[in-house]
C-alpha cells in the first residue's frame, strides 16, 4: 500500500506541471459562470457520477457484469499482487473523484474525456476477475458473457442517434448569419475545425472570441 501511495504521489507530483494552465482556466471558468457568462448553463455533476461514467461507457447491461468481475478481481489480486491492485484501484478512482472535487469546489469540471485513461485499470480488473475464475469453464463462460454484452452495447450505440456535433453546428451557424457578417469562435482554440467544417468558399467568415460578433455554440 506504501508503495502504491508512493506512485501516487510521484505522479500527482509530476501533474503540477499542468497546475498554472488548470487553475487559470477553472478561474476563469468561475468568474465568467459568476458573471451569468458562456459557462453560466454548466451544472456540477451528481455525486455518482463516477460511477456513471463506467456505466455509460460499458453499458447499462454489460456494467453490472463488468463491475461484477472488477470487484472479484480486485479481491483475488489483492492477496497475491496487493500493491498492483491499490494502485489500479487509486488510477481507476482518482480521476473521475478529483472531476467531481472540482466541480463542488471551484466549476464544473467533470468531462468524460478528461479521464479517459481510468478505464485502463477497470478492464485489467475484469480481466483477472475472469482468469481468477476457480474452474476453467466459468472462465470461457465469463469471458463470452462479456465479450457478448460489450459487442451487444457497441452495435446499440451506433444505431442510436447522436447529440449534435461540430458539422451539425457550423451548418447551423452558417446559415444563421447574414451577408457580411462573421461569426465568433469559441474558445479560440475551435477556430481550425469550425474552417474545416465550412465551406471552401466560406472559410473567412470565422474569426477568434476577442471579435464581438455572432457565437457558434460550443459542442
Amino acid at each position: 500500500m506504501k508503495r502504491a501511495w508512493a506512485v501516487a504521489a510521484v505522479l500527482a507530483v509530476g501533474g503540477l506541471i499542468l497546475a498554472p494552465k488548470l487553475l487559470s482556466t477553472l478561474h476563469g471558468a468561475s468568474a465568467m459562470k459568476a458573471a451569468g457568462g458562456i459557462v453560466g448553463w454548466r451544472k456540477p455533476p451528481p455525486l455518482y457520477a463516477p460511477i456513471a461514467i463506467f456505466n455509460k461507457a460499458s453499458g447499462s447491461f454489460a456494467f453490472p457484469v463488468l463491475a461484477a468481475l472488477a470487484i472479484w478481481g480486485a479481491v483475488r489480486g489483492w492477496r497475491r499482487a496487493r500493491t498492483a491492485v491499490a494502485f489500479a484501484i487509486l488510477w481507476m478512482w482518482l480521476p473521475p473523484l478529483l472531476m467531481v472535487a472540482a466541480s463542488y469546489a471551484i466549476a464544473p469540471v467533470f468531462v468524460e474525456r478528461y479521464a479517459l485513461s481510468c478505464f485502463v485499470p477497470f478492464f485489467i480488473l475484469v480481466a483477472v476477475g475472469i482468469f481468477a475464475m476457480p474452474i476453467e469453464s466459468a472462465r470461457f463462460g465469463a469471458l463470452a458473457i462479456a465479450l457478448a454484452l460489450s459487442i451487444g452495447h457497441i452495435v446499440s450505440y451506433t444505431r442510436k442517434p447522436h447529440d449534435a456535433q461540430y458539422r451539425e453546428a457550423v451548418a447551423a451557424a452558417d446559415a444563421a448569419l447574414k451577408p457580411g457578417e462573421v461569426a465568433t469562435v469559441l474558445p479560440p482554440y475551435a477556430i481550425d475545425v469550425v474552417q474545416y467544417y465550412l465551406p471552401a468558399g466560406q472559410r473567412d467568415i470565422a474569426r477568434f472570441a476577442t471579435m464581438r460578433r455572432r457565437q457558434i455554440p460550443r459542442c
